[in-house]
C-alpha cells in the first residue's frame, strides 16, 4: 500500500477512536470509542468490551488489509488473463464468439452460486475455528491457483474440459471474495473504513488491467496463451503464505465493538436482507455495473483488434489487449479514488451522497459509452480517450457499493449480504452479458468470415450496454431515498445489542415471536423507549427494512 494511504489510514484510526455516540448525530458521525464504556447523549453508558475476543492493534490491522489487497489484486488479475488471450484461445479450440462468451459465463455461474454458501459460513465461523474466514480464504486461494494451473494443460480437442476448469476457478474465488469485504469492516470503523475500502477496491481495476497487460505480454513473449495462465498460480502460493504468517482475523463486528450478537438462521438472514430496501436497490444498481463491465472487459479487446485489422498495416498480436489493459487500469484506479473521495468529502453535508455518486456515474457513463462505440471506426486514439472516461465513470461506485452494503447490514449478516450481492449482480449481470453480446454478434454476422462484418456485428451488439447503464443509475438514485433510514436502524441495532449484553451478560438473540415484526413498528417502539431512557430487551434487533 502506498505510504501516503497508510499514513491517512493511521490518522483516521486515531481520530475514530475518540468519537462518541449521540442519538441526534448524522449517520456518518456515529462511531464507537475504543474504551470499554461509551457515553451516550443522555449520560448512560454502554459496555463495549468484546469478551474473550483478542484485540487487534493498528499495525496488525494495516498488515492484514495489505494481505487482503494483495489477494484481491491477484483475484482480478487471474480473472482477466483469459480475456487478454481470448483471440488465441478461439483459434486454438476453433470456437465462435458465443462459445468464447461461455468461458466467462461458466466462471461467473459457479462463482455466484457458491457465494451464498461461503457467505453463510463466513458469518458463523469464529477466529481459530474450522470454518473461520481465514481458513475459507486459504482454501479458496489454493483451489483457484491449482485449477488455473491445470487449465493451461488442457488439450486442443477438449474445450469442454477447459470450460469445466473455468467453473472450478469460480468456486475458489467465491470463497475469498464473500468474506474479505466484511473482514475489512471488522478491522476498521468510520473514516478509516472508508479509506481501507478505497485501497481494497483499487485492486479491482489494477488487477484487471494487470491481467490484460501481463497476460497479453506473456502470451506474446512465449507465443502461447497457455503460458499466460501459469503466472498467477505461483503468486497464489505466496498469498497463502502471507495469510498463514501475517494475517490476523478479527471477530464479526469487532471494530464497532458489536460482537454481542448471535447469528440467525440462513432463512432469516435472507428474508431480512430482501426486506432491506437500500440493500436491494444498491444490489440492483451494481447488477447494471456488472452487466456493462462484463461485456466491455470481455469483448472490447477483440473489437479493437478487428478495427486494427480493418485499418490495414502490421498488427502486433495482443496489441489491443495491451492498450485496453492500460486504459482499464488507469481509469479504474482514478474512478475508485475519485468516487470515494467525493463521497467522503461531501458525506458530512449530504449523508446520502454515496448512492448519489454511484447513480450520477452510471447515468453519465451511458452516453459516453454510446459515443465510444460509435466513434471506434473514426479514430483509435479518440476511442481510447472516450473509453477511459466511460470506465472512470463506471468505476466511481466500486468502493461505495461495498460501503453502502456494510452500513445498511448488521455485522452478523455482512458476509451473507456480500454473497447475495454477488449472486444477484452476476446472475443478472456479467454471467450473461458476455454470452448474450457474443450470441447477438453471431446472429448479426450470420457466420460471415468478413472482418468488416464481424466488427460491425460486435459493435451493434454492445450498444445494449448503454441502456443498462442508465437503468442502473436510476436504481442507485432510488437507493439514496431510503439509505439514511436503513443506516440509522443498523446503528440502533448495534446499540441495543451492547445494552442487552451489559444488562444480561450474554449475546442478544431476539425472541422468535418478534421475527415477523414490521420494521416500522420496531423502529417506533425503539424510539419510544429511547425517549424514556429505558432498556429494550425485547426489541427485534434483526429487523432491517
Amino acid at each position: 500500500i502506498p505510504d501516503y494511504l497508510v499514513i491517512s489510514m493511521s490518522a483516521y484510526i486515531d481520530a475514530s477512536q475518540t468519537a462518541s455516540i449521540t442519538d441526534n448525530e448524522e449517520v456518518d458521525h456515529v462511531d464507537l470509542q475504543d474504551d470499554a464504556q461509551v457515553t451516550t447523549a443522555d449520560g448512560s453508558t454502554i459496555d463495549n468490551s468484546s469478551g474473550s475476543q483478542p484485540t487487534i492493534s493498528k499495525s496488525e490491522a494495516l498488515i492484514s488489509i495489505a494481505v487482503l489487497c494483495c489477494i484481491n489484486l491477484l483475484n482480478y488479475m487471474d480473472r482477466f488473463t483469459v480475456a487478454a488471450v481470448l483471440d488465441r484461445i478461439e483459434k486454438d479450440y476453433k470456437i465462435d464468439n458465443s462459445e468464447a462468451g461461455l468461458l466467462q459465463t461458466s466462471f461467473i455461474v459457479s462463482y455466484m452460486l457458491l457465494s451464498p454458501l461461503f457467505g453463510y459460513l463466513g458469518d458463523r465461523g469464529s477466529p481459530g475455528s474450522l470454518w473461520s474466514r481465514k481458513t475459507i480464504m486459504i482454501g479458496g486461494v489454493l483451489a483457484w491457483s491449482a485449477v488455473t494451473l491445470a487449465s493451461s494443460f488442457v488439450p486442443k480437442n477438449q474445450f469442454g474440459l477447459f470450460l469445466l476448469t473455468r467453473c472450478l476457478v469460480g468456486i475458489g474465488e467465491a470463497s475469498y471474495i464473500t468474506v474479505s469485504t466484511p473482514i475489512v469492516a471488522d478491522l476498521f470503523v468510520g473514516d478509516a473504513r472508508t479509506v481501507a475500502l478505497i485501497v481494497f477496491n483499487l485492486q479491482v481495476p489494477l488487477g484487471s488491467g494487470l491481467g490484460y497487460v501481463v497476460g497479453g505480454q506473456v502470451a506474446q513473449a512465449a507465443d502461447s496463451w497457455r503460458s499466460a495462465l501459469r503466472v498467477t498460480p505461483g503468486l497464489g502460493v505466496v498469498c497463502v503464505l502471507l495469510l498463514l504468517l501475517q494475517f490476523r482475523e478479527p471477530a464479526c463486528g469487532q471494530a464497532e465493538k458489536s460482537t454481542h450478537m448471535h447469528a440467525t438462521s440462513w432463512r432469516d438472514d435472507v428474508r431480512h436482507l430482501l426486506r432491506n430496501r437500500s440493500f436491494m436497490l444498491n444490489t440492483l444498481g451494481f447488477t447494471a455495473v456488472a452487466f456493462v463491465a462484463g461485456a466491455l472487459t470481455w469483448w472490447t479487446p477483440l473489437m479493437l483488434d478487428l478495427d486494427l485489422q480493418l485499418r490495414g498495416g502490421p498488427v502486433k498480436p495482443d496489441q489491443a489487449a495491451l492498450g485496453f489493459g492500460i486504459v482499464t487500469c488507469v481509469a479504474g484506479i482514478a474512478g475508485v479514488a475519485l468516487g470515494s473521495e467525493i463521497a467522503r468529502r461531501l458525506r458530512h453535508r449530504m449523508p446520502n451522497i454515496d448512492p448519489i455518486v454511484n447513480g450520477a456515474g452510471l447515468l453519465l457513463a451511458g452516453p459516453f459509452l454510446w459515443a465510444t462505440l460509435y466513434l471506434v471506426p473514426v479514430s483509435v486514439y479518440l476511442t481510447l480517450v472516450l473509453m477511459f472516461a466511460t470506465e472512470l465513470l463506471l468505476c466511481l461506485n466500486w468502493a461505495l457499493v461495498n460501503e453502502i452494503t456494510l452500513r445498511v447490514t448488521v455485522p452478523t449478516r455482512r458476509s451473507m449480504a456480500t454473497s447475495i450481492n454477488i449472486l444477484a449482480s452476476h446472475l443478472l449481470g456479467d454471467a450473461g452479458s458476455p454470452y448474450l453480446v457474443g450470441l447477438a454478434s453471431d446472429l448479426i454476422a450470420k457466420n460471415s468470415a468478413s472482418v468488416a462484418v464481424k466488427f460491425s456485428a460486435l459493435q451493434l451488439a454492445m450498444y445494449c450496454c448503454c441502456f443498462v447503464s442508465v437503468l442502473g443509475g436510476g436504481a442507485f438514485l432510488a437507493c439514496s431515498l431510503t439509505y439514511l433510514a436503513d443506516c440509522e436502524r443498523v446503528i440502533r441495532i448495534e446499540r441495543e445489542a451492547n445494552r442487552y449484553y451489559r444488562t444480561e451478560g450474554e449475546a442478544y438473540t431476539p425472541p422468535a415471536s418478534l421475527q415477523a415484526s414490521s420494521c416500522d413498528g420496531d423502529q417506533q417502539q425503539h424510539d419510544n423507549n429511547d425517549n424514556n431512557g429505558g432498556l429494550v430487551v425485547n426489541w427485534d434487533a434483526n429487523a432491517i427494512a
